[in-house]
């Protein structure tokens, strides 16, 4: 007795692994759209003043009442890390064959980002003769000031590397790859 086999489709389903191996080979758009998710990700964290964290613990520290005084329009409305919008809008993405990479157009960003401890010291002018302030809601100058320091709390802007791969990178790749999949499937169709 001779059994025969005959199998459809397998010439489809190889180019359907070539295109997948094509998108394994050719990360450079997968890379791309991770950068552009993690500045959104990262704009949806400010928006949610550090709520998109699934770790309560990283979720940001209220403002003191002092630093919500000494806000602009007296506090209204101040938001975390947001009194100017600097730090919010200033975020730098590039990306290549092998890397996405993000980066803050602000200075201060890692002084958020981990926390910082300021020691006191005293404040003079930089320019001028005397310092102008807003204290207890009223108009201050002065000559010089001393800071008394200060702990800058932890505000993670990023998220966690566990946060990232659940939320960005693997569905990222995931998606690049059934793309690959499916192109070389399609090609196989001509």
């Amino acid at each position: 007795m001779q059994v025969s086999l005959r199998v459809k489709g397998v010439k489809k389903f190889a180019n359907g692994i070539k295109g997948l191996r094509n998108g394994i080979q050719n990360k450079r758009p997968a890379f791309a759209k991770v950068a552009v998710q993690y500045r959104g990700w990262i704009g949806r964290n400010f928006q949610a003043e550090g709520g998109l964290h699934s770790d309560t613990r990283l979720k940001w520290k209220a403002l003191k009442k002092s630093t919500k005084e000494n806000r602009r329009k007296g506090g209204g409305g101040a938001k975390i890390l947001q009194d100017t919008g600097a730090l919010k809008g200033r975020w730098e993405i590039s990306s290549g064959p092998s890397f996405a990479r993000i980066k803050s157009g602000v200075h201060y960003s890692s002084v958020h980002e981990k926390g910082a401890s300021i020691k006191p010291h005293v404040i003079r002018p930089k320019r001028g003769k005397a310092l102008k302030f807003k204290f207890k809601g009223k108009t201050v100058f002065a000559k010089s000031v001393k800071h008394p320091g200060a702990k800058i709390p932890r505000r993670k802007i990023f998220p966690t590397n566990a946060q990232a791969n659940r939320d960005i990178i693997v569905p990222v790749f995931g998606e690049h790859l059934m793309i690959s999949y499916r192109k070389g499937l399609r090609k196989g169709d001509r």
